[in-house]
C-alpha cells in the first residue's frame, strides 16, 4: 500500500497499519511503471508528488521488500528454525522434509558452492533462492558472513517465499528463484 506519511511524502506501507490515506498497487514492475503522478497524489492525500517520487517507487517498494526477507531470517534464527553456513545446510537440506523449505544462497558465493547447494536443494524439492550478499546473510541474522541460509519452519518459509517473489516481480534480475 502506498500512503502520504504525516510530512507530505509518499511512504510504502506492506502491512497496511498506517492510518493515513492510501491507494493497494499492484507489486511488480509492469504496474508501478504506469502510475499516475496526479491519480497517486489525489489518493494519497499528498499536495506536491512529483514524477521523480513515483519513479523511485520500485526500488523503495524493493527496499521495504528486503528488509522483510531480513527480517523473517533472523526471527527464523531467534526461534531456532534456522541453519546456516555450508557444512551444517548440507546435512540440513539431506534431511529435509520433501517440501515446505527454502534455502537462501549468497549471490557472491562461489560457484562451485553454489552448484552443489542447488543440487541438495533440488535433489529434496526445497526453494532455493540467489539472494543478498554473504556479509548481508550473515548481518540479518547477527552471525558472520554466511554463504546460505535454510529456514525450517514451514510457516517462516512460506512468508519468505511470498515476500521473495513479490520483491521479484518488482527487481527481476537482483533476485533468482529456482522452484523445485
Amino acid at each position: 500500500m502506498l500512503v502520504g506519511d504525516p510530512v507530505g511524502r509518499l511512504a510504502v506501507d506492506l502491512k497496511g497499519k498506517l492510518a493515513t490515506p492510501g491507494v493497494f498497487v499492484c507489486l511488480n514492475r509492469r504496474c508501478l511503471d504506469r502510475l499516475e503522478v496526479d491519480g497517486l497524489a489525489r489518493a494519497t492525500g499528498i499536495d506536491r508528488l512529483d514524477a521523480q517520487d513515483v519513479a523511485a517507487l520500485p526500488e523503495r517498494i524493493g527496499a521495504a521488500l528486503s528488509t522483510r526477507v531480513k527480517s523473517l531470517l533472523g526471527m527464523a534464527q531467534r526461534s531456532g528454525n534456522l541453519t546456516s553456513g555450508t557444512s551444517a545446510a548440507m546435512a540440513a537440506l539431506k534431511r529435509a522434509p520433501p517440501s515446505g523449505w527454502i534455502a537462501v544462497v549468497a549471490r557472491d558465493a562461489s560457484p562451485d558452492v553454489a552448484r552443489r547447494l542447488c543440487r541438495a536443494a533440488q535433489a529434496r524439492g526445497v526453494t532455493l533462492v540467489r539472494y543478498l550478499t554473504t556479509i548481508e546473510l550473515g548481518d540479518s541474522i547477527g552471525k558472520s558472513p554466511r554463504c546460505i541460509v535454510v529456514i525450517e519452519d514451514a510457516g517462516l518459509a512460506r512468508s519468505a517465499r511470498e515476500t521473495i517473489a513479490r520483491l521479484e516481480a518488482i527487481m527481476g534480475r537482483d533476485v533468482v528463484v529456482m522452484h523445485p
